[in-house]
């Protein structure tokens, strides 16, 4: 971050041991917080590490979204490679400017760690979404907000630097137009914003926190945020459908509805047929 305003240091507290503590303390304020001491049952903690992950996975070939010198998510290109190549970024194609953005790669398509990670059972199973692997080497994950969920980010390995900004501050975040597929990212690049592009972003204020192996941190539906690692890390999110009550309005609830509408009628459109 390159904006004067101070970053509001996220609370930390201890996970909660039940799910009505959960829902009454972490979810219902809708606020981040850190939670600490709720990952000792995670065998992935002793052992993921490079060498590890490279070993059991590192054959598999992913897509990895290469960010542009500006940072901006929203046009990036795809590069083909291996898992052992992205953990370590040794890709010979990648210009020095380039920046690789934090590919997420679905947890449950790799069983040879899946079972490595624990879910947590502080939301209703019904609701959960999708669970997602995040590993790379000086990587980042641009400025964006989920539509329509609610997320546990999971430390295993490594450090992430997690800043965020309230729904509220979505004029701030300049967003990408509404029609287009990756509507809820930023053009904002966050770690060197171009504020002559961007002014207002300067005014917006940012929730942060280093977040270490073995600590989680809530990410409440709309509200924005960039997570940036220095070296190898290592991390899981579950997603799991926020209660519609929980939408912000009217920003961004009422672009993500815009957003949503042609493929709402695209798929009553071939139910139809």
């Amino acid at each position: 971050m390159s904006n004067d305003i101070k970053a509001i240091q996220i609370e930390r507290r201890p996970a909660p041991t039940s799910r009505e503590q959960f829902k009454r303390e972490v979810e219902e304020p809708s606020r981040p917080v850190v939670l600490t001491g709720g990952m000792q049952n995670w065998p992935a903690l002793s052992r993921w590490n490079a060498e590890y992950l490279r070993e059991k996975i590192g054959h598999r070939n992913i897509t990895v979204d290469i960010c542009p010198p500006t940072g901006d998510a929203t046009h990036t290109r795809a590069q083909e490679m291996t898992l052992a190549q992205y953990i370590q970024q040794g890709v010979p194609e990648l210009e020095a400017r380039d920046r690789m953005s934090n590919t997420e790669l679905s947890l449950h398509d790799f069983p040879e760690v899946k079972d490595d990670a624990r879910e947590p059972d502080w939301y209703e199973p019904e609701r959960f979404k999708t669970a997602s692997l995040f590993l790379g080497q000086a990587t980042m994950s641009a400025l964006h907000y989920h539509p329509d969920a609610e997320a546990l980010l999971c430390m295993v390995h490594g450090q992430n630097r997690v800043v965020l900004f309230e729904p509220g501050q979505t004029d701030r975040m300049y967003p990408t137009p509404w029609h287009r597929s990756r509507f809820h990212w930023s053009q904002v690049n966050t770690a060197k914003p171009d504020l002559a592009r961007h002014p207002r972003f300067a005014e917006a204020q940012p929730w942060e926190t280093l977040l270490s192996p073995g600590e989680m941190v809530f990410i409440p539906i709309h509200w924005w945020h960039a997570i940036y690692r220095t070296a190898f890390t290592a991390a899981v999110t579950w997603f799991w459908q926020a209660e519609l009550r929980k939408w912000h309005f009217p920003s961004p609830t009422v672009r993500t509805v815009a957003a949503f509408v042609p493929a709402i009628v695209r798929g009553m459109t071939r139910r139809r047929a």
